[in-house]
């Protein structure tokens, strides 16, 4: 077999990511093709890398396998194009009026806590009521971590004020997981879940499960203020058709009480923190 035959036979950098996103979604070649519109002979080529892939053809596979923009830029990188998906900071000028929408969601939510975090969950964005909350609980220890599993992952932070800690640390994990498991993984998601891995019981939550028995509509949050506790709900918001990397990742979650005593005793705490000494 000749060094030529030998490179042409390996597989393209373009083409061993795309079989991995194949596989990632359950698709065979032969309905991957069908489903994107080409043959499966072409598809074969793609993948073995005895073709190379127009730009076009690129997008055109990425829809069909919902590939997050993100990874998309991977996607056009291993095949020798610059990445199509800017990812700007929501300080950037070009963000103003999607910074002006975060903020008066945020805003509007007070005097329950709200916040928007990234795609590794630290939080770029909260309103008055969020840092507050942190505050009552934390002290100065409030402002050590602006990042979201670094709170409640920790020992030394949020962790031990979450009284039900494991049902939500279960669900999170969860959540972290379905995020790393796609083939490029958001990299600064990976080193933070590296690190809070070290972190007791954490290995042991990874392959928990929720009791499908229990009689709650949700799993809440039931955060710890001295003999009290509060008892949360969140609710998740994204952006419609994003374009933007950042935009498509960003999370805005809000939380509102899960019962009327919760309501009662968070808004007396608040009361309580906000008063003047």
């Amino acid at each position: 077999m000749s060094a030529d035959t030998t490179a042409m036979e390996m597989p393209h950098p373009f083409g061993a990511l795309l079989r991995r996103w194949r596989n990632h979604r359950g698709f065979s070649q032969l309905g991957l093709a069908y489903e994107a519109g080409l043959s499966p002979r072409h598809l074969s080529f793609l993948e073995n890398g005895r073709s190379h892939p127009s730009r076009a053809m690129i997008v055109r596979l990425s829809e069909t396998l919902g590939v997050p923009l993100r990874e998309r830029n991977h996607l056009l990188l291993s095949a020798g194009f610059a990445p199509a998906y800017s990812e700007r900071g929501v300080d950037a000028p070009e963000m103003i009026q999607i910074r002006r929408t975060i903020d008066a969601l945020l805003e509007r939510h007070a005097p329950y806590p709200a916040y928007a975090m990234d795609g590794a969950w630290n939080v770029i964005i909260s309103n008055d009521s969020h840092r507050i909350l942190l505050d009552m609980m934390l002290g100065k220890e409030s402002a050590a971590s602006t990042n979201i599993l670094n709170l409640v992952f920790d020992p030394r932070l949020l962790r031990p004020c979450i009284d039900n800690w494991e049902d939500c640390a279960t669900v999170i994990l969860r959540r972290v997981m379905r995020q790393l498991s796609t083939p490029n993984p958001h990299p600064e998601l990976e080193q933070i879940f590296s690190g809070i891995r070290s972190h007791p019981d954490v290995e042991r939550l990874l392959d928990g499960a929720i009791d499908p028995a229990r009689s709650d509509l949700f799993i809440p949050i039931a955060l710890r203020f001295g003999d009290h506790i509060v008892r949360w709900m969140t609710t998740v918001l994204t952006f419609g058709a994003p374009i933007d990397v950042m935009l498509e990742e960003l999370v805005v979650e809000c939380f509102f009480p899960a019962d009327a005593e919760s309501e009662s005793v968070y808004t007396a705490l608040v009361g309580t923190a906000c008063s003047p000494s």
